[in-house]
Order: C-alpha cells, then structure tokens, then sequence
C-alpha cells in the first residue's frame, strides 16, 4: 500500500556498515536511502533474469524449509522436556 512503510533491520561487521556509509555519503545520500535502493535494484534484476515465477517457487521453497526447521526444533524441545519430566 503506498504511505504503508516498514523497518527492516540486519546485523553487519563495522568495517562493511563504514564502506556502505561511505558510498552512501558520497552519493548523497544516506545509508538507509543508499541500502534501500541498491537492495531493490538488486532484487528487480534478480525478477527480470529469472522472472516472477521462479522468484515465487525460491520464496515458497525458502518458507517451507524453514516451517521444518522449526517444527523439528519443536519436536526435539518437546522430547527434551518429555525426557526432564519422567520420574528416574
């Protein structure tokens, strides 16, 4: 939705965040405004060669490797606490 805006945050080493703060001030601009469109112009590149489709099945493909990563993490939590619960 336009107006709608987001804040995304990322961990990086101090000597990469002075290089992007570098470029960014000698581009005019700050490093949010630089990050923000270097990142997109990235990701429309990335559309443009592979096209929507692939994106969508990467983006679906990522998500469901994560779902199981999390619910065999669950599990084992679970079986952990099963496991510290039973009478020796």
């Amino acid at each position: 939705m336009p107006g709608d805006s987001s804040i995304v945050t990322f961990r990086l080493p101090a000597e990469e965040r002075d290089l992007l703060e570098a470029v960014a001030h000698y581009s005019d601009e700050t490093l949010s405004s630089f990050v923000r469109f270097t990142a997109l112009a990235a990701a429309r590149e990335v559309l443009r060669e592979v096209g929507p489709e692939a994106v969508r099945q990467g983006d679906e493909n990522f998500e469901a490797q994560r779902r199981s990563r999390a619910q065999r993490r669950l599990q084992d939590r679970i079986k952990g606490l099963e496991a510290r619960s039973r009478p020796t």
